[in-house]
């Protein structure tokens, strides 16, 4: 008998058996969870049980997602890729016309010149990523600066490495990373809130937690969600 259990930002398949003990498991490679549990046990108890196993669970989640992360993108027709958290397909169209990438719900389309080799294509998906996340970042610093009552000289998009944004309060300097385009809407507006918080607070201290939690007090499933995601 199989069911899905809600715990946090987990979907979790719960399936109940004849038998005497609970068993957990993360499936690769996507990281899906399964519980599988005596008949007996009520929804309530396997919540608890799977509360108290989230720090598990999303290290588990993490090791197999980054797994997924290394794989690199080979930018052709079927290939998986991700917008806003949302998969899509990749296809691939030739044109004469100017390159350019159009998006629609469940499709990322490519439309190049013939004989377009991967480097080019690598290179056009990534400055619709900039620009996605550009567009999507105006309203929303324009929108925090004023609840925080800070004031950003300049914004940067680019691809980064090891950060999804940094702060530099001097300059009121404020960069994003591109790769944000591939998560969900909510986890652009935890990093744009993170940041300009740094607008106020340097470090990462508790006063700077507090700010967090008084503007944005589900900043920490935000900033798990954004982790775990990968595409």
């Amino acid at each position: 008998m199989s069911d899905i259990l809600e715990v946090a930002e987990l979907r979790i398949e719960l399936i109940r058996k004849r038998i005497k003990n609970i068993h957990l498991t993360v499936r690769p490679p996507d990281g899906a969870v399964r519980i599988t549990s005596p008949l007996r046990m009520d929804r309530h108890s396997l919540s608890a049980f799977a509360e108290s196993k989230l720090d598990w669970i999303r290290k588990k989640r993490g090791e197999m997602l980054e797994k997924e992360r290394e794989t690199p993108r080979e930018y052709v027709e079927g290939e998986c890729h991700s917008v806003w958290g949302l998969r899509c397909l990749l296809e691939i169209e030739e044109t004469k016309t100017k390159a350019r990438v159009e998006w629609e719900e469940g499709r990322l389309r490519l439309r190049m010149r013939p004989g377009s080799d991967t480097a080019k294509r690598e290179a056009l998906v990534e400055g619709w990523y900039r620009d996605q996340v550009r567009q999507a970042l105006g309203p929303l610093v324009e929108k925090w600066s004023l609840i925080l009552g800070v004031r950003v000289a300049a914004l940067d998009v680019r691809r980064m490495k090891s950060k999804w944004g940094s702060c530099s309060p001097g300059k009121r300097l404020v960069r994003f990373n591109s790769e944000l385009g591939k998560k969900p809407p909510e986890c652009l507006e935890y990093v744009v809130v993170h940041e300009l918080a740094h607008l106020i607070e340097a470090s990462h201290n508790a006063r700077f937690k507090a700010l967090l939690g008084r503007h944005l007090p589900d900043w920490k499933r935000r900033r798990d969600l954004l982790n775990r995601f990968s595409f």
